[in-house]
């Protein structure tokens, strides 16, 4: 439990650096989480104490957009926090949501329907797969809930 609550607070204090070397692709799940000072690896910005000062200031200029791409293209995802949703929603996250986001259930069950199965059988299968997830993680005692 100690090495997981210090890997824990080692991420949110370095998170910065995941945003930035993600290029983007991670943003944080604690704005308000204070900017360590001194050399990070990335090209400093000014006056950014938090990490919300580092994500309004590259998602208006994205210091990795490509040449003759708009730079201000993630501008509309500044405030994404307020009207997206965690993976779970409305229920809260658990070990069984993250194994059926990571392994692309829902998605391959559209794709499913798209390449031709019948859309009601692509759901069953997505169906029967979530109620094994779900049932794996019961039985570990991490996930609540009726199978």
């Amino acid at each position: 439990a100690d090495t997981a609550k210090q890997f824990l607070l080692a991420l949110v204090a370095n998170y910065d650096q995941s945003m930035y070397f993600s290029e983007l692709y991670n943003s944080p799940a604690f704005f308000d989480a204070p900017v360590k000072s001194g050399n990070r690896g990335y090209p400093g910005v000014k006056g950014a104490k938090k990490m919300r000062d580092l994500h309004n200031t590259w998602f208006a200029k994205d210091p990795f957009a490509l040449p003759g791409e708009a730079t201000d293209k993630l501008k509309g995802l500044r405030d994404a926090e307020k009207w997206s949703t965690a993976v779970g929603h409305p229920g809260p996250s658990s070990p069984a949501v993250g194994e059926v986001f990571g392994t692309f259930v829902v998605p391959n069950m559209m794709a499913n329907a798209a390449r031709g199965m019948k859309p009601e059988l692509a759901i069953e299968q997505a169906e029967a797969l979530i109620k094994i997830i779900y049932a794996k993680w019961r039985e570990k005692g991490l996930v609540g809930g009726k199978s």
